[in-house]
């Protein structure tokens, strides 16, 4: 995602099964996490922020760090 695919985007879903899908963010984290495979369990460390674009604004999860189960 990005400019030169530097930055992770991840649509992920709680362990619990919930229907609920929540989008993470993670500036300049592409390379170091670009093995991820879909449907991976993964455990995420992430700070919630508001995020404005183009006078849009939501909640999103901007991700600190990623382990692999």
């Amino acid at each position: 995602m990005g400019n030169g695919e530097k930055h992770l985007k991840l649509f992920v879903r709680p362990k619990n099964e919930s229907p609920k899908i929540f989008e993470a963010i993670g500036f300049h984290l592409n390379e170091k996490f670009k093995d991820l495979k879909i449907g991976e369990e993964i455990k995420l460390l992430f700070n919630l922020e508001e995020d404005e674009w183009n006078g849009n604004k939501k909640i999103q999860m901007k991700i600190v760090d990623i382990k692999g189960e």
